[in-house]
C-alpha cells in the first residue's frame, strides 16, 4: 500500500477536521433546537387579543355577541400573520376561550395581578408625567374587577413572554342605540396609548399605519368624539393605563356591531377584509422600519 507523504497526510487530516467542525459538530447538529431558534430569533412576536370573553362578551346585537366577532377577526389576522415568515403570532383565545397558558397564568398569578393593579393605582401620578389631572378623557365603559384583572394580567403575561407588540380587536357600540336597529353611528376608530405613557411613542406610529390602511377602504367613525379616527388614550387598561405596559400596543374598534354590513351572510367576508387590511398595515410598518421597503 502506497504511503502518503507526511505533509499530505497532515493537510488531509486538517481539512477533515475543518469539515467536521463545520458540519457534524456544528451547533445545529449538537442542539436540534438551535437551527429553529435561529430561524425564529428575528421574528416579530405579536399577541393578537380578541377583546372580551365568555363571561363579559361586550356589545350585542340581534343575538350576536361582540366577543364572537372579535374572535373571528382575530383568527383571520392570526392566520395572515402565521403564514408570513416575518411574524410569530399568538392568540389570547382559541376554540371559544382563553388559550390554556394564559388561563393558567390568570389562575396562578391572581394575587400578583391584584397587587400590581394596586401598586399602579397608588404610585402613578399624572402630574409627574405632565398630565393635567382634570384633563377630559373619552368616557369608556367601566370594567368589573375580574375584567380589570384579566386586562392587567394579559399585559403582564405579554411582558414576561417578550412579545414585541399587542393588537387588541373590538367592535363598537354606543349607549342608547335602539335595541333592534343599526343606529346612527358607523365606522372604525384606532386607539393608541398617549405620548405621556411609556409605550406611547413606540405605539403611535404603528397605530397610525393601521389607521391609514383601514381608511383606504373602511369608513372612519362618525361619532363626534371619534371623528379624528386615531385617538391617544391615557385610560385604556389594554393599552397600558397608569404606565402599566411597555410594549407597543394598538386597539381597533373595527365597526359598530349593528351596522348592516355586519349582518347576514356577508359578515364573514367583511371581517376577513378588515383582518387582511390590518395585516397589510402591520407588515408594511415593520418592513419600512427594518428598511426592507
Amino acid at each position: 500500500m502506497k504511503r502518503l507523504p507526511v505533509q499530505t497526510l497532515f493537510v488531509t487530516v486538517f481539512f477533515i477536521a475543518i469539515f467536521y467542525s463545520n458540519s457534524a459538530y456544528s451547533p445545529e447538529t449538537q442542539n436540534p433546537t438551535f437551527a429553529q431558534s435561529q430561524i425564529t430569533a428575528d421574528k416579530i412576536k405579536i399577541l393578537v387579543v380578541a377583546g372580551h370573553d365568555n363571561d363579559t362578551w361586550g356589545a350585542r346585537f340581534m343575538g350576536v355577541k361582540e366577543v364572537e366577532l372579535n374572535r373571528i377577526l382575530a383568527d383571520y389576522l392570526y392566520d395572515f400573520l402565521k403564514n408570513d415568515p416575518l411574524f410569530e403570532p399568538t392568540r389570547n383565545q382559541e376554540n371559544g376561550d382563553y388559550i390554556p397558558e394564559l388561563a393558567q397564568y390568570f389562575k396562578d398569578n391572581e394575587a400578583k395581578i391584584v397587587a400590581y393593579r394596586k401598586e399602579r393605582r397608588e404610585t402613578f401620578n399624572k402630574k409627574e408625567i405632565g398630565l393635567d389631572v382634570d384633563e377630559d378623557e373619552m368616557i369608556h365603559n367601566m370594567v368589573t374587577e375580574d375584567v380589570a384583572n384579566n386586562l392587567y394580567g394579559t399585559s403582564m403575561w405579554a411582558e414576561e413572554k417578550d412579545f414585541d407588540v399587542t393588537i387588541h380587536i373590538h367592535f363598537n357600540d354606543y349607549p342608547g342605540r335602539p335595541k333592534d336597529k343599526a343606529g346612527k353611528y358607523r365606522g372604525f376608530v384606532v386607539y393608541a396609548p398617549s405620548t405621556y405613557l411609556k409605550n406611547g411613542e413606540k405605539s403611535i406610529p404603528l397605530a397610525r399605519a393601521i389607521y391609514d390602511e383601514l381608511a383606504k377602504l373602511q369608513s372612519k367613525s362618525n361619532l363626534p368624539v371619534e371623528k379624528d379616527g386615531l385617538i391617544e388614550s391615557n385610560e385604556l387598561i389594554a393599552l397600558g393605563a397608569r404606565n402599566s405596559l411597555s410594549i407597543p400596543s394598538a386597539l381597533i374598534e373595527y365597526a359598530y356591531i349593528a351596522e348592516p354590513r355586519l349582518q347576514g351572510a356577508g359578515r364573514e367576508k367583511v371581517i376577513r377584509e378588515m383582518a387582511q387590511e390590518t395585516y397589510v398595515a402591520i407588515k408594511g410598518f415593520y418592513e419600512k422600519k427594518s428598511g426592507k421597503n
